[in-house]
């Protein structure tokens, strides 16, 4: 097992694992992810025309399928999270 080396994951220009889907058709990849709790910098690429929200393929489905028959988000259901939490950002209890 390795050994924490005290250097922070943001410190190192290192892009997120985030699932996105390719297409010939269209020059940067679709997120198969919700895109709101992802900061932009973990992205390995950006587009000059559209923000991430845009590329982001679970407000698609939402709009497509308009959710499940108990009120619930498709995109919560049918695919991943990923989330980035920033040690600074939250308030340490004592």
């Amino acid at each position: 097992m390795g050994e924490d080396k005290g250097i922070p994951f943001t410190d190192n220009n290192i892009a997120a694992y985030i699932p996105q889907v390719k297409s010939p058709e269209i020059p940067f990849p679709l997120v198969a992810c919700p895109v709101d709790l992802i900061q932009d910098n973990l992205f390995e690429w950006s587009s000059p025309y559209h923000d991430y929200e845009y590329y982001d393929l679970t407000l698609d489905a939402d709009s497509i399928m308009m959710g499940d028959d108990k009120g619930r988000s498709v995109s919560n259901t049918a695919f991943s999270r990923v989330v980035h939490w920033v040690e600074n950002s939250f308030v340490k209890k004592e």
